[in-house]
């Protein structure tokens, strides 16, 4: 079973950066449609989803959704906020999306003084604000994502309270949005954003987006692209795919990629291990569409999640808990010694999953109410088979969880490896030893 790291990005070489002696004053940039329009026409019964690029600079696989905002019949503002499903609740009285700036045009304010503009691109359903950089002398994507009909499906879960409002305004829940990464998110509803092709044509794209059109929601992070490589043209790799030598501008450099690569390595052969700090507790190391680290019991229960991120920004490698403390996270960086051991022995989920793959021919399972037939295959691929036909689909381990997607099924299943083992041994012999 082989996982990409979160730290395989970390070999792109860094762009060189302009400089400029003088930074000029903000250069005119309001938004795309009159503030009055956005309020009264766009923003009722919809909700923006969006990722805050300016507030969380890592590598674009596991940039998260942290905010989708629901508004009102009566003009109030539902937001569920946070990073790495972590998420809180806030409501305020009218639209946040829809102030007016100095020239009419919708903005985000905040003072007096200061305000982002808001630009709606009718024909992609793209939504994003701009902010002015000081430092940079230039306006930067403050926020960006897109707006839709419907609440995800992920949001729903983790802001209940929310939910049971946006539902008796008359809103609905897309099931399809489970992802918390937010370009997986728009892959598993890639109609979701809103178009209005009857819309007011708007009168300016912004300054910082001008240069993304038209919009294959590829990122750019602060300093250096960092791009899905689905938004390549067909016949181009992605940065790092190329054959050809790498120059470093120091010996410095050239021993930073060696650790990161190194790193990487480490990482790579711990998946889906069992690994200890100093003290003896345990965790289990889990890459995949996000990358985990579990907390386990003595009975290889979960009892909380990290995910790990690279931050390009300052190179190390950033834990971050779910439900510990802040003061637990953590910062690593690639030459450090590491904080914990991997023992080398495989989490049950993983050897259960290794079983599937390798010694498993089709093997029945529980799936949405009813009795399906399954193949598991290398690479996180699966095979339901069907009176018709057969549907492809994905498994991966995440959250302690076996988790199954199969195409034209808008849920996900997940199973927990001790009902699932001991399901298994009932019906297909598998034994917990197993891997």
């Amino acid at each position: 079973m082989h996982r990409c790291t979160c730290m395989a990005l970390a070999v792109l070489t860094a762009l060189a950066a302009c400089k400029t002696t003088e930074v000029a004053g903000p250069t005119p940039n309001p938004g795309s449609h009159p503030a009055t329009w956005v309020h009264n026409a766009l923003l009722p019964g919809r909700t923006i989803v969006l990722f805050d690029k300016d507030a969380y600079p890592a590598d674009w696989r596991n940039w998260f959704v942290t905010r989708a905002a629901y508004h009102t019949e009566d003009r109030r503002t539902l937001e569920c906020r946070g990073e790495k499903r972590r998420y809180r609740e806030e409501i305020s009285d009218g639209y946040r999306y829809s102030g007016a700036s100095e020239m009419g045009a919708a903005a985000v304010r905040y003072t007096d003084d200061y305000h982002q503009p808001v630009f709606y691109n009718a024909q992609t359903g793209r939504f994003h604000t701009e902010t002015w950089s000081e430092g940079a002398g230039k306006w930067l994507i403050s926020a960006d994502g897109w707006i839709q009909e419907g609440w995800p499906r992920l949001m729903a879960d983790a802001c209940p309270d929310l939910t049971e409002e946006i539902l008796s305004d008359g809103g609905w829940i897309n099931e399809k949005q489970t992802h918390p990464t937010i370009y997986r998110m728009l892959e598993q509803d890639p109609e979701a954003p809103l178009h209005l092709p009857d819309a007011p044509p708007a009168s300016r794209a912004g300054i910082a987006a001008a240069h993304s059109s038209p919009w294959h929601w590829c990122f750019e992070s602060p300093g250096k692209p960092v791009l899905p490589a689905h938004c390549f043209p067909e016949g181009e790799g992605t940065p790092g795919d190329s054959a050809a030598p790498m120059w470093f501008e120091s010996p410095d450099e050239a021993m930073a990629l060696l650790r990161r690569t190194e790193l990487a390595a480490v990482l790579e052969a711990a998946h889906g291990h069992i690994v200890e700090d100093r003290l003896g507790r345990a965790y289990v190391l889990a890459l995949g569409p996000t990358d985990e680290l579990w907390d386990i019991d003595g009975e290889g229960r979960l009892t909380d999640v990290g995910y790990l991120t690279w931050n390009p920004a300052t190179e190390t490698l950033e834990l971050d808990w779910e439900q510990k403390d802040d003061v637990a996270n953590f910062h690593y960086r690639p030459g450090d010694p590491l904080p914990v051991v991997d023992t080398g022995r495989k989490h049950p989920v993983f050897a259960l999953a290794d079983w599937l793959v390798e010694d498993a021919d089709d093997i029945v399972l529980p799936f949405m109410g009813r009795q399906a037939l399954f193949r598991f295959f290398p690479d996180g691929e699966i095979v339901a088979r069907g009176q018709t036909g057969d549907l492809a689909g994905t498994w991966t381990v995440s959250r302690g969880l076996l988790v199954l997607e199969i195409d034209g099924f808008e849920n996900r299943a997940g199973y927990g490896w001790q009902d699932l083992a001991r399901y298994l041994s009932i019906h297909s012999g598998y034994e917990a030893s197993a891997g």
